[in-house]
């Protein structure tokens, strides 16, 4: 851009240009595309004025401003300038040209998938609406060994969506998602790969992976006192409190939890105690009692009163009081199976039916948990709502009045997900103008859905309720290779600039856990004192003025002389998905992505900056829309940012996940100059992204 100064263009002074400036003209560029009626109306100048001062403007701007070049300056600068930074992959790195370029706009599109609005989510602490997740909580997940586990979440992202989706529905599954969402579909007794929604559709039947494992804490011993709080330590010692003890055997503490959750109470008084009343297996709870040489009564044939003061106050503050509030601990929870199955047992015992695979409670804390521990112990469970509230009932001989909604839970032992994919003839039905294809399965339809989708970003799949069925569930995520491109450039002596716009996107102990396998040094303080990264955080980039706020920062950066190789923007579109919503702003979304664009564009000429962005991926509603994107890009989905993102990049990547366990992922070079389109397999490790050996084929 070339300054406005005094004198250069006749007729303007120091009080003309303050005037430009403050109606944002600052370069003879910006004058000479302005309208003489705007100039005319910013200085009150007459109209011919106006026109003069235009043309002169204009007149220097394409003597100084517009300098043609000819084809061997363009080669010769293009062979001395651009760089390329390392994916970590030989074969990536060859479909993108040598890697991420500079000078250049590389867009790499990831897989984006959803759940409807009515899917929850499974938690340490029970079974939660979407809306009531926050960066941070822990969600259950699996590792590689197929182990349930806590992580917590990086990313949540919520988006309104008007399309198809599939429906999947049998007995052990109940999900609807976006066709690029996957799932666990079995290959052996041990093994599964991660399939899209769609590509399961193409199946004439396929088995969904619904039995994990579970390593869990092994302890002989359970120390009641360790989970209760400080008050509660300070209890007075009394002479008629017969029994203080507080250590257990853990498998009996584990039985006796399980009596009290099914059939327990306290009772309160000068000496609290818990009550158990069961006369049908009052042998074993006798000789359970026996083998914990615990105080206890026994009335009426049927009722245990144990007296144990600590075994009282545990069951109150950790397992819950009263049956529409008990609960199993999250320390019991943690222990290994072998000693969860007697748990299960006693609960069973208590409030199991006769099959001894079904379970009844009115608490949806002890649902919630109950289902943790038969997904812990390698059952499927679902649950279904009984709500019989105010119904008279007999039980053991007495009248009962339901006063709570129940919960029946299947235990669903040795269950295989089992969906019957095309059953009868297919049928072809019509929506909104739009064809709508059914298997002839009730177990799959590709049904219209509008409305709140949502998914998770974590550290491996996680779990997720529907209407009572519990699945696992593929998450987003599209970093690695922008950490990865990131130690290359700075092993090149080159700095970075990163622009997260997603909480949690940028992980500083990734990019130094990859930088560390590979022997490069990261400076990790300031760039004022020679640090390798800029960061501007999502804290701060709130909306699309503050990211594009944050390009000119970097720009600003560049101009006085920190030499930045790499930009990353991570992700580009989700400011932009919050802001323009409704379909008339999508003009107005079109300008501002154009305007993003422009900008990038510029930096990475001017200083051979290498961009990379990423974006997320959906299916496109319209059919017309959907042939046009597949004819294009051999696929029925498109970026979030429509055409102008499209055409703003240089280079377009999709990334798929093509095997979960083995963390192996496809490129594709959907769009390019002068590219070919082009696969590239690579494996995500913990030293960052390698090849992947092609003998075998890919997964």
């Amino acid at each position: 851009m070339t300054d406005i100064l005094p004198g250069k263009v006749k007729g303007l002074g120091e009080k003309t240009i303050e005037k430009l400036a403050g109606a944002n003209i600052t370069s003879l560029e910006l004058l000479a595309m302005t309208t003489a009626e705007d100039l005319k109306a910013i200085l009150k100048i007459t109209n011919k004025d106006a026109r003069a001062i235009i043309q002169q403007a204009k007149d220097i701007a394409l003597e100084t401003a517009l300098v043609p070049k000819s084809l061997d300056d363009l080669i010769k600068r293009r062979k001395e300038v651009i760089q390329t930074f390392s994916t970590g992959s030989a074969e990536l790195d060859k479909i993108m040209g040598g890697g991420v370029q500079t000078w250049a706009i590389t867009i790499l599109k990831g897989p984006f998938s959803c759940h409807d609005e009515v899917t929850n989510i499974l938690t340490p602490s029970g079974i939660k609406h979407w809306s009531k997740i926050e960066l941070g909580d822990l969600v259950y997940s699996i590792d590689k060994q197929r182990n349930i586990i806590a992580t917590p979440v990086k990313n949540i992202y919520v988006y309104n969506y008007k399309g198809l989706m599939y429906y999947f529905n049998s007995k052990k599954i109940n999900l609807v998602i976006t066709g690029n969402h996957t799932l666990p579909i079995r290959t052996s007794k041990r093994n599964c790969e991660w399939l899209k929604a769609s590509e399961v559709a193409g199946k004439t039947q396929a088995s969904v992976m619904t039995k994990f494992n579970s390593k869990g804490l092994g302890k002989k011993c359970f120390n009641v006192k360790e989970y209760l709080p400080e008050e509660i330590l300070d209890y007075p010692k009394k002479s008629h409190l017969k029994d203080r003890r507080y250590i257990f055997s853990t498998n009996n503490f584990l039985e006796l939890i399980g009596w009290y959750l099914s059939e327990g109470s306290v009772m309160h008084g000068d000496n609290d105690y818990i009550s158990i009343n069961n006369s049908k297996y009052k042998e074993e709870i006798k000789n359970l009692l026996d083998s914990m040489n615990l105080h206890y009564g026994f009335y009426e044939n049927r009722r245990f009163t144990i007296f144990n003061k600590w075994l009282s106050r545990y069951c109150v503050q950790r397992c819950g009081e009263g049956s529409i509030n008990k609960t199993i601990p999250s320390e019991i929870l943690g222990l290994s199976k072998k000693h969860l199955k007697h748990l299960l047992k006693s609960i069973m015992m208590g409030d199991g039916s006769a099959s001894g695979y079904t379970y009844y409670t009115v608490s949806p804390s002890l649902r919630d948990t109950f289902i943790i521990l038969c997904l812990k112990l390698g059952y499927h469970p679902s649950y279904i709502t009984l709500d019989k509230t105010g119904e008279r009932f007999t039980i053991r001989g007495k009248p009962f009045t339901a006063k709570h909604i129940a919960y029946q839970i299947q235990l669903g032992k040795n269950s295989k997900g089992f969906l019957q994919i095309k059953k009868r003839k297919a049928r072809i039905t019509k929506f909104n103008d739009r064809l709508i294809f059914s298997s002839g399965s009730n177990n799959l339809k590709l049904v219209p859905y509008e409305g709140i989708i949502w998914c998770l970003e974590t550290n491996g799949a996680f779990f997720v309720e529907r209407n009572g069925k519990i699945s696992l569930a593929g998450n987003s995520g599209k970093s690695q290779i922008g950490f990865q491109a990131s130690v290359s450039c700075i092993k090149s002596g080159r700095k970075v600039g990163w622009v997260e716009t997603e909480a949690t996107t940028f992980i500083p102990e990734r990019v130094l856990e990859i930088a560390e396998a590979q022997g490069v040094k990261v400076n990790t303080s300031s760039t004022g004192e020679g640090g390798d990264f800029v960061v501007y955080t999502s804290e701060d980039i709130i909306d699309v003025e503050k990211q594009l706020l944050a390009y000119e920062a970097l720009g600003r950066k560049m101009e006085e002389g920190v030499d930045i190789g790499l930009l990353i923007v991570d992700s580009f579109s989700p400011h932009f998905r919050s802001t323009y919503q409704k379909r008339e702003t999508f003009g107005a979304r079109n300008q501002m992505t154009a305007k993003h664009l422009a900008y990038l564009n510029y930096l990475a000429a001017k200083y051979n900056v290498a961009i990379l962005l990423t974006s997320q991926i959906m299916g496109v509603p319209d059919d017309q829309k959907q042939g046009l994107t597949k004819m294009q890009e051999a696929s029925t989905t498109a970026m979030y940012g429509g055409s102008s993102l499209q055409h703003g990049g240089t280079h377009i990547l999709a990334l798929t996940r093509v095997s979960r366990a083995k963390q192996i992922w496809k490129a594709t070079m959907v769009d390019s100059p002068y590219l070919p389109d082009a696969d590239a397999y690579f494996r995500i490790g913990p030293g960052g992204i390698s090849d992947v050996s092609r003998t075998r084929g890919p997964a």
